[in-house]
């Protein structure tokens, strides 16, 4: 199993056991992952021998290790839950895995949608699918289109690619 793949194990299997994830790739999608995925905090696996035994110490404490990583997660659920107020008809409408997908797509390194349905954990197909059901909704033809439309609906913040919510 990938980390994915054991947290989300451990959160059904094991619902008592507090995981903290360790990551190579502290990207606000990497991060988001991993908490929807049962994490209870997460850290760059660069961190000091102090900070590792810092975050066990929450997780074991208090169920949960709050630091910059997991701040940005939180940042980016709290203004998406902004936007959704200030545009309640199509936000609504919208999926978290669709919204997963629209983090994706504006993503700082603009992946391809091969690279996205690894990442999402899922087919290229199923790609397919949220992006025509987002080309529809945002009544857009184009990635760049559609980019535009997120940043009109406030979905992500204007210009600042790589500062996409999850």
């Amino acid at each position: 199993m990938d980390g994915y793949e054991t947290l989300q194990w451990l959160k059904h299997n094991k619902p008592t056991v507090p995981a903290l994830a360790l990551t190579f790739d502290p990207s606000v999608e990497a991060v988001a992952r991993a908490m929807s995925c049962g994490a209870r905090g997460i850290l760059d696996k660069v961190s000091s021998e102090r900070e590792y035994h810092a975050a066990l110490n929450d997780v074991v404490l208090t169920g949960f290790h709050y630091n910059a990583l997991v701040a940005s997660y939180l940042e980016r659920r709290e203004q998406l839950r902004a936007a959704r107020e200030a545009n309640p008809g199509l936000l609504e409408k919208l999926t978290d895995r669709e919204l997963e997908f629209c983090d994706q797509v504006c993503s700082l390194d603009d992946p391809s949608y091969a690279v996205i349905a690894e990442r999402m954990g899922i087919s290229v197909n199923t790609v397919e699918v949220h992006r025509r059901n987002l080309f529809k909704k945002f009544g857009v033809r184009t990635r760049q289109s559609l980019f535009r439309a997120l940043q009109r609906w406030k979905v992500i913040r204007g210009g600042d690619r790589g500062a996409t919510m999850p």
